[in-house]
């Protein structure tokens, strides 16, 4: 698992892959449009889309969504893009594992195995949604603290439960890389 200076480092690289990319993002766009006028993709599965690949910090994103546009699984596309994962009584919770796992998620896994990557979508749960939850957590406590008049920063308290096997450590690696970022 990289440290967060191998992730830092690797940020130009990826930016530059995304900036590649660019002319290939037209193009998925366009037909994401026609899928939604044609009736195959609901609106809301196409702004999440667009939403997602935006903010994408990794070319994982793109080659899923792709690689799902070019098969025509709008199903699993709308399943995974229909909404964005909210707080529920029991936290945040989604799927990690796709229905259909594309070759990006797949990563360097074989056949059988769990993918190397969770599923790309915003009404799942995977490095996206950490980073989103994550930040909305830092200021959350940060808003509380001016309210409070409290000058202490937060303390927080890195866990999983024993059923995160696909994205614990990964996750708890993200989860400190974006609270740290944040200034807590």
């Amino acid at each position: 698992m990289p440290t967060a200076s191998v992730a830092l480092a690797l940020q130009p690289q990826m930016a530059e892959q995304l900036a590649a990319m660019s002319g290939d993002v037209e193009q998925l766009n366009s037909t994401i449009e026609r899928a939604v006028a044609d009736g195959n993709l609901i609106a809301s599965s196409a702004k999440n889309i667009r939403t997602l690949l935006e903010g994408a910090g990794s070319d994982i994103y793109f080659r899923s969504v792709n690689e799902l546009v070019d098969a025509a699984e709008w199903q699993e596309l709308n399943d995974r893009f229909y909404q964005t994962l909210a707080f529920g009584t029991g936290g945040l919770r989604g799927r990690t594992i796709g229905k259909i796992v594309t070759a990006a998620e797949r990563g360097n896994a074989r056949e059988g195995e769990r993918p190397e990557f969770p599923c790309v979508g915003t009404n799942a749960m995977n490095f996206f949604n950490i980073n989103r939850a994550t930040r909305g957590l830092v200021a959350y406590l940060q808003d509380w603290n001016r309210r409070e008049g409290s000058s202490t920063k937060p303390k927080i308290v890195i866990a999983h439960g024993s059923m995160v096997r696909v994205l614990s450590r990964s996750s708890r690696l993200l989860f400190a890389i974006c609270t740290r970022a944040q200034g807590s």
